[in-house]
């Protein structure tokens, strides 16, 4: 299977869950979740683990023997925020801070929950400012950037 019929069956699953049918959106997803994760641009991977949180989130059951829906959606979540991180889809990584806030307060966790709500915050400003990462190395100081690229 191309990446084009994988990237088809991620919008399918997405309009499956739209259209209320988490699980069998849920379905379609994990059906090209290997070959997505594996051969994907880092955007399809970003959006396979949020299609995949978005679908947990919205009542699908989980996958995972040993984890509950919300455990599973906070797993790929943070997933999708490391992928995003390094790309300049601004809104997609605030609605991903967004979601791991919500899913961290339901399971209890408070500074999970308070350092994604942050770092949604933090996303807000630089998306209304148009402030990427790019831009955020462009602008600082040189002896930062010295220090970073020493870091193992």
């Amino acid at each position: 299977m191309d990446s084009c019929r994988v990237a088809a069956i991620v919008i399918l699953a997405t309009l499956e869950l739209e259209a209320g049918r988490a699980g069998h959106g849920l379905s379609l997803v994990l059906r090209v979740t290997p070959l997505a994760l594996s051969s994907g641009s880092l955007t399809l991977q970003a959006q396979t683990h949020m299609l995949i949180a978005r679908c947990l989130l919205g009542g699908a059951p989980s996958p995972y023997p040993r984890r509950s829906s919300l455990q599973a959606a906070e797993v790929h979540l943070d997933k999708a925020v490391g992928i995003l991180g390094g790309l300049e889809e601004r809104e997609e990584l605030k609605t991903a801070f967004h979601l791991s806030a919500l899913t961290a307060n339901a399971l209890g966790d408070v500074q999970k929950r308070d350092r994604a709500a942050e770092m949604f915050c933090k996303a807000s400003v630089e998306l209304d400012r148009g402030v990427g990462v790019l831009n955020q190395l462009c602008l600082a100081p040189q002896s930062a950037l010295d220090a970073t690229a020493h870091e193992p």
